[in-house]
């Protein structure tokens, strides 16, 4: 048996992590945006050697010279992040079959500086994005 699973939205790659993930982290980040499609992403930190694929494997796309991303080759479903040569392995919070066990609870931010102004109204917003985004997530 293994205690927490997920997979993509078709069911062509399915996974296990033999640990539960050391944090759930948000990055708003310009990449994270990108590969998931929404204005950030949500991940369940791990290692490579905790997650096994029990169905299929994803995959990989380099995102930069640092990271990759993990995506099922059927439907497409962002499940992976990891930098390069590095022991960690994130899945997508959101693929994870009960993600309502885990809690956000670090954020990792754009590297791009914005001005005062723009600053106050991205942390308000971010602020509520995250308050709708714990109604999800039980704590």
């Amino acid at each position: 048996d293994c205690p927490i699973t997920g997979g993509c939205q078709c069911g062509a790659v399915r996974y296990c992590l033999t640990r539960p993930p050391s944090k759930i982290s948000v990055c708003f980040c310009r990449m994270c945006q990108k590969a998931t499609g929404g204005y950030f992403g949500a991940f369940a930190s791990s290692t490579i050697a905790d997650v096994v694929w029990t169905k299929g494997e994803p995959s990989v796309f380099a995102s930069s010279e640092a990271a990759e991303r993990g995506f099922c080759p059927a439907c497409g479903t962002p499940l992976t992040f990891s930098y390069r040569g590095k022991p960690g392995l994130s899945v997508a919070a959101g693929s994870l079959d009960e993600p309502a066990g885990f809690r956000a609870r670090g954020r990792r931010m754009t590297s791009r500086p914005m001005k005062c102004r723009a600053t106050a109204r991205a942390n308000t917003l971010i602020g509520k994005i995250e308050a709708a985004a714990s109604a999800f997530i039980p704590p």
